[in-house]
């Protein structure tokens, strides 16, 4: 048997063309190039959610936060901020953690802080607005003692003094008729 027939029998006996092992190959080489994107933009987020942008920088950054700002909005101001280092992955974690909580107004973060305290700082109760004003709000089911500790904290006064406010019946009154 000469050379030629050789080829042309082993082309006979394959059970299907080169172009398709090419093509499967090409196929193969583009799911797994994928999933190792995916592999390594899934660890990009998790590490800007749970790693802070520079843990050894402390320096307090004042942010301002606009009313109704959305989780988009919000992860472009810390980012421009230095703050985070992803406003995809903030808004990620925004869901999960509550975005709908944000106080507007002027907050205190760091470049230290992981994302989740970066969320406990923007929903906490003390915002100082335009107008100078202190406005406090108490997350529902604290106790008296739990609402003047966080007024204490947002207002620099005495604890005590808000639950001598609270507890007098003449404030409840004046409260109760503002109300209804």
């Amino acid at each position: 048997m000469s050379d030629k027939n050789l080829y042309m029998k082993s082309k006979e006996t394959r059970p299907y063309p080169r172009r398709k092992n090419k093509r499967k190959r090409l196929i193969t080489v583009t799911i797994l190039f994928v999933l190792l994107l995916g592999v390594f933009g899934s660890f990009n987020v998790i590490g800007a959610i749970y790693l802070p942008y520079n843990s050894k920088n402390t320096t307090e950054i004042t942010v301002d936060i606009p009313e109704a700002s959305t989780a988009n909005s919000i992860g472009k101001i810390l980012v421009d901020n230095k703050v985070i280092k992803s406003a995809l992955a903030f808004r990620l974690y925004s869901r999960f953690a509550g975005a709908e909580n944000i106080q507007a107004g002027k907050h205190v973060v760091s470049q230290s802080m992981t994302m989740e305290e970066i969320m406990e700082a923007l929903k906490s109760a003390a915002i100082t607005t335009k107008k100078g004003i202190v406005r406090i709000t108490f997350p529902e089911g604290l106790t008296l003692e739990a609402m003047s500790q966080t007024f204490a904290k947002a207002t620099g006064q005495k604890a005590e003094d808000f639950m001598k406010v609270v507890q007098d019946q003449t404030f409840i009154n004046n409260m109760a008729k503002k109300v209804s």
